[in-house]
């Protein structure tokens, strides 16, 4: 472990499932079902969860590889014969059946990893348990965003003054959306993706264009939302999450406009941002919490939509890390059981970081998921002298740490037409994007190495920090 400072179809109005194609479900059948979705089920008729099939996991070698193409066929087909014999519905039906609460439906099918998102109630989570290759059915969890002297903290001034500036790679950003219209970043966005699944039974709206669950084909689908203050009616707070983060990890030279003479930069202010919008609206202020009425949350399902997505436009995009500002929960060990494990693990094989806030509980042993999963990278939090910010969990999972407290970055537009700005912000959140933008920077100098490579440099020329309150250095 070490501190970050290196050189460096049409509308189905109704689906039915007849008492015959259905057995009642009964929690005492499955022993194994997790706490978490016993309970959301014990509250409503239908809930978001992910099943996962007893299919092996798929690497794609290359695009145009045959033999990867009818692989990919055939866990389609078993899949969809799964989902037919346990439920009696098509799974074309129920992809293309809008999310509503009086029926089942499918909000993302995946190319790589063996499971679909699905919208499912009691006696329908208990025919797929039933199946001989649903492995299992779990609870599509919720995660929250995490809330210039850094620069030069990092090392990157001095790669930046020697001529390298990430140009010829790319980071992508899984968040609230980053504004294109933002000088700091709309000049350096290449791609704009979003996955954001409505559920009107919870009160959850998606960001996506026209409504739809996902959307990689608009060029503003991955543009941010807008913050509740400036849009009361479809805004929600944490909306400027993901343009701050984006402008830390590359953002180009921009005045700041409350201090004039002062220009703001990020780490790899030549390298591609990638914007992919993950988050959705909750009008719940129960859900919400703290940062309600009207917040944003992501679902593990719209990630892995999100990392799959990634995975198969790698090489066009030249990706060379992932952004996860985000999570959630306590986690003490591994957590490598997540359902996005598998493509964070198939990713770094292809020499993509996915790098991970480990939150901001100020927990001295344990860190949020996802953070808490092996094969991504998990990021603390230090400040400008070199010692562990406070809010920032910490213990043995901890990978790097990197400035997080009180960077400045760039503040979104007002409903895309106010004033640009920059704000000073304080989390994980933002040390995370100064280790995803270090990747992008070394891997546009070393396009061979690999993250693991990239990492153990990152490591091994960093300051040594202690953990007061873990007993561990980083």
């Amino acid at each position: 472990m070490g501190l970050l400072r290196c050189v460096f179809a049409g509308a189905i109005l109704a689906i039915g499932l007849s008492s015959a194609s259905v057995a009642q479900f009964s929690t005492a059948q499955f022993p194994d079902l997790s706490s978490d979705l016993r309970s959301a089920l014990a509250e409503r008729e239908r809930v978001r969860v992910i099943v996962e099939f007893d299919f092996p996991q798929i690497a794609e070698d290359a695009p145009d590889d045959f033999d990867s193409e009818r692989r990919f066929a055939r866990m389609d087909a078993s899949r969809d014969a799964a989902i037919q014999q346990a439920l009696g519905i098509s799974a074309d039906v129920l992809a293309s059946a809008p999310v509503a609460v009086d029926r089942p439906s499918i909000s993302h099918e995946y190319r790589y990893t063996p499971a679909a998102a699905m919208y499912l109630d009691a006696d329908e989570i208990g025919a797929l348990l039933r199946s001989p290759n649903v492995r299992r059915v779990v609870l599509d969890r919720v995660s929250r965003p995490l809330l210039d002297t850094s620069i030069g903290l990092v090392g990157a001034a001095d790669l930046h003054t020697a001529g390298l500036t990430g140009q010829g790679s790319s980071v992508a950003v899984l968040d609230t959306g980053v504004d294109h219209q933002h000088p700091m970043v709309s000049g350096g966005i290449i791609e704009s993706a979003c996955f954001s699944t409505p559920d009107p039974a919870q009160q959850i709206t998606g960001f996506c264009p026209n409504g739809l669950a996902s959307d990689t084909v608009s060029a503003q689908a991955g543009d941010n939302c807008e913050e509740y203050a400036d849009d009361p009616v479809g805004g929600a707070n944490g909306c400027n999450h993901g343009t701050h983060v984006a402008g830390i990890a590359a953002g180009r030279d921009y005045q700041n406009p409350d201090a004039p003479g002062q220009t703001i930069r990020g780490v790899a202010p030549g390298a591609g941002i990638v914007a992919v919008q993950v988050f959705h609206r909750v009008a719940d202020a129960e859900a919400c919490g703290a940062s309600g009425p009207v917040c944003t949350l992501t679902a593990d399902s719209d990630q892995l939509a999100a990392l799959e997505w990634l995975y198969a436009n790698r090489a066009a995009l030249n990706l060379a890390s992932i952004n996860m500002s985000l999570g959630g929960g306590q986690f003490r060990s591994a957590c490598d059981q997540a359902v996005i494990t598998p493509i964070i693990r198939q990713l770094r094989t292809a020499g993509i970081a996915t790098v991970i806030a480990s939150g901001n509980n100020g927990y001295p042993d344990t860190v949020a998921g996802p953070a808490c999963i092996t094969p991504a990278v998990t990021v603390g939090s230090s400040t400008d002298s070199d010692t562990l910010s406070g809010f920032s969990n910490t213990g043995y999972l901890i990978d790097l740490l990197a400035p997080g407290t009180q960077i400045l970055s760039a503040r979104a537009t007002a409903n895309d037409s106010g004033s640009a700005g920059a704000i000073a912000l304080d989390g994980t959140s933002m040390a995370t994007p100064h280790v995803a933008g270090a990747f992008a920077l070394l891997r546009a100098a070393h396009p061979d190495a690999s993250v693991e490579a990239i990492e153990n440099a990152l490591e091994s020329t960093g300051l040594n920090i202690a953990h007061p309150r873990s007993g561990l250095q980083a």
